[in-house]
């Protein structure tokens, strides 16, 4: 891609200069595909997934991920930082969805070796998304988002593992 100003640029540089080589990879459009191909990945080679039904694990990350958008747009993200919040959102959403379909193969564990399964498996699509979204190139800031993202994870499932033990089949409308 050539780059060329055509407008007055002020101090940022002259208006009619030759043309700046920008190398764009295909790949640089689509940073989420890694992603989604986990989750395929989850709903085609578990045979228990492989039907209609798993497939409305669909609609809601649709609707989530539509409210997202609406909400990106409505605060005004600054462009260096909408990447690394759209890598954190994506993960923890596809992460779940995932944690979901595999629900019946996680839970036939004790609650230590579910907690532990499930910690893997959102690192392993944390990094998936970090390494989708960063383009493997890691800076600072995407380790930093990796860590912040090891905490929501780590938080959101012990929160999963306290409820199921403080429910322990006792259903209310309270609880």
């Amino acid at each position: 891609m050539k780059i060329v100003p055509s407008q007055d640029l002020g101090n940022l540089g002259p208006r009619d200069d030759a043309a700046v080589i920008y190398n764009w990879k295909w790949y640089y459009s689509i940073p989420s595909l890694a992603l989604w191909a986990v989750l395929v990945l989850a709903i085609v080679l578990v045979k228990a997934n492989r039907n209609p039904p798993a497939l409305l694990i669909l609609v809601p990350l649709l609707i989530v991920n539509l409210l997202w958008s609406i909400f990106k747009k409505a605060v005004g993200f600054p462009s260096a930082q909408v990447e690394m919040f759209n890598m954190l959102f994506y993960s923890l959403t596809v992460g779940i969805a995932i944690l979901w379909l595999l629900a019946h193969k996680l839970g036939n564990h004790s609650r230590f070796v579910t907690f532990l399964l499930s910690f893997a498996i959102m690192a392993v699509v944390g990094l998936t998304g970090a390494i989708s979204y960063s383009r493997l190139e890691f800076s600072q800031q995407t380790v930093g988002a990796l860590k912040l993202l090891a905490i929501l994870v780590f938080a959101m499932l012990l929160a999963f593992v306290l409820t199921g033990w403080w429910c322990r089949k006792h259903y209310s409308g309270l609880r």
